[in-house]
C-alpha cells in the first residue's frame, strides 16, 4: 500500500471512529457494539465503513444515525469557521473545490490562509473552538468556550483609529 492509500485509510478510519463515539455518546449504539465493530471492520477486506458494520450490528436504522452525522459534520473545520462566522458558506465551497484539486490535499485551514480569508490569530481562535467542540461533544471536558475572537489586522487598525488621542 502506498503511503498515499494508507493516509487515506487512516483519515477514513479516524472519521469514521469518531462517527462511532458520537454514535456512543448519543446513545444510539454501546460501548461494545463500538468496540465489536472496529474488531469487525479491522478484519475484513475490502474494508467495509465503521458506520455500515454498527448499524447491522445494534440493529438500528440508518435514519437513527443521522443526528449522529450532523452532529460529526458540525464539529469539521469548514463548519466551525461559518458557525464562528469568520468565513461564510460559498468560502467554504470555494475552498473545499481548491482542496478537492489538490494531491495530496492540503488542510482546510491552510488553504483559508492561502485565500486571504482567514488570519494566523483567526485560524488559531478556530482550531481552538474545533478542539473544544470536540471535546464537550465525546463528554471530555468542560463546556467553557474561548469566545471571545482574536483582533485581526482590521480590527486592530480600527482600533488604533479610535482611540488615538488628539493632537
Amino acid at each position: 500500500m502506498s503511503d498515499r492509500t494508507e493516509s487515506a485509510v487512516l483519515d477514513t478510519f479516524h472519521d469514521d471512529y469518531l462517527v462511532g463515539l458520537l454514535a456512543v455518546r448519543q446513545g444510539v449504539v454501546t460501548p461494545a457494539q463500538l468496540e465489536e465493530a472496529v474488531q469487525i471492520r479491522l478484519r475484513s477486506r475490502p474494508m467495509p465503513r465503521l458506520l455500515d458494520v454498527l448499524v447491522a450490528l445494534a440493529g438500528v436504522s440508518p435514519e437513527a444515525m443521522l443526528p449522529v452525522h450532523y452532529a460529526f459534520y458540525s464539529l469539521l473545520f469548514g463548519s466551525v469557521a461559518v458557525r464562528l462566522r469568520l468565513i461564510d458558506e460559498s468560502q467554504l465551497f470555494e475552498a473545499l473545490e481548491v482542496q478537492s484539486q489538490c494531491d495530496p490535499r492540503p488542510l482546510l485551514g491552510a488553504i483559508f490562509l492561502h485565500l486571504g480569508l482567514l488570519t494566523p490569530e483567526t485560524l488559531a481562535w478556530a482550531i481552538l473552538e474545533q478542539e473544544r467542540a470536540w471535546t464537550e461533544a465525546l463528554g471530555h471536558g468542560p463546556k467553557e468556550s474561548s469566545s471571545r475572537r482574536p483582533r485581526t489586522r482590521t480590527d486592530r487598525r480600527h482600533h488604533a483609529v479610535t482611540t488615538r488621542s488628539p493632537s
